[in-house]
């Protein structure tokens, strides 16, 4: 089995290996980069999402974000303290920026995609996981 690290490890591989590709597989991997860095964050974010009403608009990763943000009128009192609500909706607006760079790389392959935006994607995952995990629920 796998987890996030892993898949931030490979977001930062591929980036790596982009460098000695020619440009149009090395744009390739780069996008790669910047989807897997997502992925770690959305499978962290999860664990946490999991736990919340989620959104009701949009696909399940969006409905999880929505949950995220919108969690603090949800009426989850007994599962978190205040703190931990704010980090919380800091979790799921950092999740909704490496969401937006992860779409353009999937899906705007009719734009130019830099290095330095996986760049972005992978610090911003790295920062995600990190908000993940001072989240801390009341047992």
């Amino acid at each position: 089995m796998i987890g996030s690290e892993d898949l931030i490890k490979l977001a930062s591989n591929l980036l790596e290996a982009s460098h000695e590709e020619v440009e149009q597989a090395a744009e390739a991997l780069v996008r790669a980069s910047a989807s897997r860095a997502y992925y770690a964050a959305y499978h962290t974010a999860k664990t946490i999402g999991d736990k919340l009403p989620q959104g009701s608009d949009g696909g399940v990763h969006q409905r999880m974000i929505d949950g995220m943000i919108n969690q603090s009128f949800s009426g989850q009192a007994g599962l978190f303290d205040s703190d931990t609500a704010r980090k919380i909706v800091a979790l799921g607006y950092k999740m909704n920026q490496i969401k937006a760079i992860r779409f353009r790389a999937d899906y705007a392959l009719d734009q130019a995609f830099e290095i330095e935006t996986a760049q972005q994607a992978i610090a911003e995952a790295r920062q995600a996981l990190k908000k993940a995990q001072e989240v801390k629920f009341i047992d």
